[in-house]
């Protein structure tokens, strides 16, 4: 029955390749410019693609002394709690709109002036969408993370509504590939292993899609009306899936399977829910770009990866698409930062994945 889904799930994919479909109106995403509105709040939820720290500070390996130095939402300096060598893609918003750093600030500095976005980031290395599912206890899931942005990271009774413009605020999630993990771990060219049995696994991908409307949901109820879901990367490109290459054809269409699926879900979303729009930013297709025009992005290698962290440095890091067998190098994620932010202003098409954006 999952092989079936997969094979009619990615014949929707294809179709959606073209446009970069966006639920709201696959035409607007096709190639040119959409106004958006103007952005002054982004809050984001995810995993190790996206987590600046905040694993880090509830690790056993990390000090008292230091938890009580840096409380969320700061950070110590990149890349310690951060799982791309460097900045995560969030800092990389707030550096490059030039924020202020200062004490207790999140990491690249908090908002001083017009134009500038205040980002909240709660996203969890380890994470996936529902424990319940996909179990990575004691990481947060994203439903957690909602709980965390409500108390202001468990400091306060949880809030019941949004404080700041719902016309400019923006809520993001990239989720997923933990989830995925849990099918593609022990893959050997076949959708026959998708069904082992994991006793940590109690779900499917429709259920994760599901968990992912539910956030959505809380989230509009909490007052949030712009949404941006990131699309699954092509996993198959990565050095921990991508050795065997008699499974990739299988990991490619799981992979554009939730893509295709979550796409139709957000339609349907956007549906049953007054004012609310979900924008679907076209992660597969940069990162399959990058991987295939390496040299478009300054990368001279995207089948190997150096893991540059403090104890290690590795001669010119930036020119690696990855930074270990399965994350993102921080050059990816800081043009990752860079189109997201230009995506939300309106860009879509080719011109919006072409180039290294100046990085």
């Amino acid at each position: 029955m999952f092989g079936s889904l997969v094979s009619s799930s990615l014949a929707v994919a294809c179709l959606l390749h073209a446009t970069f479909l966006a639920p709201s109106s696959a035409a607007a995403t096709a190639g040119t410019a959409r106004h958006m509105g103007a952005v002054t709040d982004l809050v984001i939820f995810g995993d190790s693609y996206t987590d600046s720290c905040n694993v880090w500070r509830s690790q056993s390996t990390t000090s008292q002394a230091d938890r009580e130095k840096y409380p969320f939402p700061s950070c110590p300096p990149a890349p310690t709690g951060r799982a791309d060598g460097g900045n995560s893609w969030p800092e990389w918003i707030r550096i490059d709109q030039g924020q202020r750093e200062t004490k207790g600030a999140p990491p690249g500095g908090k908002p001083f002036k017009k134009g500038q976005w205040n980002v909240e980031n709660y996203a969890q290395s380890g994470a996936t969408c529902d424990n319940r599912l996909f179990n990575r206890e004691p990481v947060p899931d994203v439903l957690q993370q909602i709980h965390l942005l409500k108390t202001k990271y468990n400091t306060t009774s949880p809030r019941s509504y949004l404080k700041s413009d719902p016309s400019t605020s923006v809520a993001a999630m990239w989720i997923g590939t933990n989830d995925l993990g849990f099918f593609l771990k022990n893959i050997q060219g076949s959708l026959e292993i998708l069904k082992s049995v994991d006793p940590d696994r109690n779900g499917t991908i429709l259920d994760e899609i599901s968990c992912t409307v539910r956030a959505f949901n809380e989230l509009y109820d909490f007052g949030y009306r712009r949404f941006v879901l990131l699309e699954a990367i092509p996993l198959q490109y990565t050095v921990a899936y991508g050795q065997d290459k008699g499974s990739n054809d299988t990991i490619e269409a799981l992979v554009q399977s939730k893509n295709a699926l979550e796409a139709h879900a957000m339609t349907k979303f956007e549906s049953h829910h007054e004012n609310a729009s979900v924008e679907i930013f076209p992660t597969y297709h940069l990162f399959k770009r990058m991987y295939l025009h390496p040299e478009e992005y300054g990368f001279n290698n995207v089948t190997g990866y150096c893991y540059q962290s403090e104890s290690n440095k590795c001669d010119n890091p930036d020119q690696l698409l990855w930074q270990d067998s399965l994350h993102p190098g921080n050059r990816a994620e800081h043009i990752l930062a860079k189109k997201l932010v230009r995506f939300l202003e309106g860009d879509r098409g080719l011109h919006l994945l072409r180039g290294r954006e100046g990085v």
